[in-house]
């Protein structure tokens, strides 16, 4: 079994189309995506795109849009494919 191990506390996890994980860290107050194959990954969304303890996540693969949930809020982020 394969695990990600650079970020603590990982929580919720939504994909796209192109195989990309995205995983919430509450610990981090990050949105981490993670490539199909598992060697890149990189913060996508932090703390100053107003994340707070996201605990909740969801790909909309329609209109390529990340939903992520806080604690009292929620945001609708765009999503570009790199």
């Amino acid at each position: 079994m394969w695990k990600f191990k650079k970020i603590p506390d990982l929580g919720r996890v939504t994909t796209d189309d192109e195989g990309n994980v995205y995983v919430t860290s509450e610990e981090t107050h990050t949105v981490v995506v993670v490539s199909e194959d598992g060697k890149r990954h990189r913060e996508l969304l932090t703390e100053s795109d107003g994340l707070n303890k996201p605990w909740g996540i969801y790909y909309d693969k329609k209109e390529n849009s990340l939903l992520v949930c806080n604690d009292w809020d929620a945001y609708l982020f765009d999503v570009k494919q790199q």
